[in-house]
């Protein structure tokens, strides 16, 4: 069997491809991307958004991949929300999926996000009866189009992953938790965090274990990636103070949140359809956290 993977340099596809050569051993998987980032693994150029179609049938036509995992998209924590590259990548989407089922492709896994759903909704949000819209954002526009353009062609098998809050290894020291975890590690300025506000945190490792086994499934649609609970800040920050046992200084200005909701979670449902036995606990999540505080030592 042969499987593609974008995106494999980022947070998640760094443990997703771990995942994938446990859940596919007889596999082999190629990367795509500009430059080569594992030198185990097996990687094939290709500038997803700087090649045309006609540049992606070819490669999809040589390597006739049955399954494609595209976790490549816009990422940079400043503008992603915003930023115009989401349209470019929309595009390249487009055609990396028209490349992929014509070549023969039977299952395109692509990621997309809780930001699809419409916020203004309570939680927790499930793929069959939420409200999507976006949010006003474009990010959160382009991935709906995205999806939307999966489920409207005939005869194909896909699954749609909307991961909700990220935290694990080498994300962006920018990111909330990272931020947390360095200001209880090196004493830096006080962070200006609403600790009453609760968000659906759930690791890279548990994503890749999450995406890696509903492949496996027959399920066709959208799914969530998600914990299953919303967990108050207040929560994380004790947590990440038991395991550093050191004290997260927070600042008595006034926290300003773009997104301005209070709770926001998923639901586990499709999942546990699936995988009756399956469970994240307490447990679990603070021993994420503790492999994801061991990366800032």
């Amino acid at each position: 069997m042969i499987i593609f993977i974008s995106g494999s340099s980022g947070i998640i596809g760094k443990q997703l491809i771990k995942q994938l050569y446990l859940t596919y051993p007889n596999a082999t998987i190629y990367e795509l991307g500009r430059k080569k980032e594992n030198i185990d693994s097996y990687f094939i150029e290709l500038d997803l958004l700087n090649s045309n179609s006609l540049k992606m049938d070819a490669v999809f036509n040589r390597y006739k991949p049955v399954l494609f995992f595209h976790l490549a998209w816009c990422t940079n924590h400043t503008d992603y929300l915003i930023s115009d590259e989401n349209i470019l990548w929309e595009q390249s989407t487009i055609n990396l999926i028209n490349s992929f089922y014509n070549s023969g492709g039977q299952k395109f896994i692509g990621i997309g996000s809780s930001i699809e759903y419409d916020w203004k909704y309570p939680s927790p949000f499930n793929e069959l009866n939420s409200k999507l819209n976006g949010n006003n954002w474009l990010y959160g526009k382009s991935k709906i189009n995205i999806f939307n353009y999966l489920s409207n062609i005939p005869n194909i098998s896909f699954q749609w992953d909307r991961i909700f809050f990220v935290f694990g290894p080498a994300q962006s020291k920018n990111r909330l938790i990272p931020l947390i975890i360095n200001n209880a590690l090196n004493n830096t300025k006080p962070l200006s965090v609403n600790m009453n506000i609760g968000r659906d945190y759930i690791s890279t490792f548990e994503i890749a274990r999450q995406i890696s086994m509903m492949s496996t499934t027959s399920y066709i649609g959208s799914l969530n990636i998600c914990s299953g609970k919303s967990t108050l800040l207040s929560d994380i920050v004790s947590k990440i103070e038991k395991i550093t046992q050191k004290k997260v200084t927070i600042s008595s200005d006034e926290f300003i949140d773009n997104f301005d909701v209070q709770n926001i979670s998923g639901c586990q449902d499709i999942i546990k359809l699936h995988f009756s036995d399956y469970k994240y606990t307490e447990d679990d999540f603070e021993n994420d956290l503790k492999e994801t505080i061991k990366y800032f030592y």
